[in-house]
């Protein structure tokens, strides 16, 4: 007897298939590695190298903790870096939950300074190296996106996603935002606004979703790691649009990259409402 699939088409035109005898959640990783990270004799981004390098420091953090320079290699517009003054206190666990509430506010507030609001603006960030970092240290990204570029509009792109969730895929909120199991990755989560207009980043949310994650998917093949990940948050306008956290899960193989071509659907290894049942701990593994 087949067992039910579900498609789901996601805003971008790429749609997912999942379900069928693919129902179990997995926490083995035995792909994902530790590093990179930085050791500050070296890291790129210390006060001393940064003043022999001669680059310049754009903004600061009130308390001094976190500065913003421009990023140097970018095919953006207006690109900043948003770092700490020091990765001397940023061991793996800690990076790994990007500081906790404390440090990730303290980031997007200053990495916030560089939205301009005349154009799509994009603050990311990227953890371990299966999530897009390749220098060791906890660094934020601020950029334009090229002007046409979308095929939605933020706003349009975060409408469509708030009729996608529903209780099933519900994971956690709080007062300002609520996050929703989604997308295209196994795992994949999507942040919103509750208030459409917002001008703020959901920081306290987007802790308390990387701390989730990070309990519940530890790795399990020897190294017991928390996942690799990366984050976008959109604004439009200087207004906060949609998020999304990617943890990386599973490997991607031949038949999502020809998914990415419009070939078919991309092969979620399971459902996205075992994922939000599982973080809202109904399902124990």
């Amino acid at each position: 007897m087949t067992k039910t699939t579900t498609i789901r088409n996601w805003p971008g035109g790429v749609p997912t298939i999942s379900g069928g005898t693919r129902t179990a959640i997995k926490l083995a990783r035995p792909w994902q590695t530790r590093g990179p990270f930085a050791n500050p004799l070296n890291c790129p981004f210390e006060p001393n190298r940064l003043k022999a390098d001669k680059r310049r420091i754009l903004k600061r953090s009130p308390d001094g903790s976190w500065v913003g320079i421009s990023a140097r290699f970018t095919p953006y517009r207006h690109h900043a870096l948003v770092v700490p003054v020091t990765c001397a206190n940023w061991p793996e666990e800690k990076l790994r939950l990007l500081g906790g509430e404390t440090e990730i506010a303290l980031a997007l507030k200053l990495a916030r300074r560089f939205i301009t609001g005349k154009a799509v603006e994009v603050i990311t960030v990227n953890v371990g190296w299966l999530g897009g970092q390749n220098v060791g240290h906890p660094h934020w990204h601020a950029f334009t996106l090229p002007s046409g570029a979308a095929k939605n509009s933020p706003q349009k792109t975060a409408r469509l996603l708030a009729k996608m969730a529903d209780d099933d895929s519900s994971i956690v909120e709080d007062e300002s935002f609520r996050a929703f199991a989604g997308g295209h990755r196994a795992g994949q989560c999507f942040i919103l606004p509750k208030v459409s207009g917002t001008t703020k980043p959901p920081a306290r949310l987007l802790s308390r979703v990387i701390d989730l994650y990070a309990r519940k998917f530890r790795g399990t093949a020897g190294e017991e790691l928390a996942p690799d990940f990366t984050i976008e948050l959109i604004f439009d306008q200087g207004q906060f649009g949609f998020g999304t956290y990617v943890p990386i899960l599973n490997a991607w193989g031949s038949t999502e990259y020809i998914a990415l071509l419009g070939q078919q659907p991309v092969t979620l290894p399971w459902p996205h409402h075992l994922t939000a049942a599982y973080l809202r701990g109904e399902i124990v593994l």
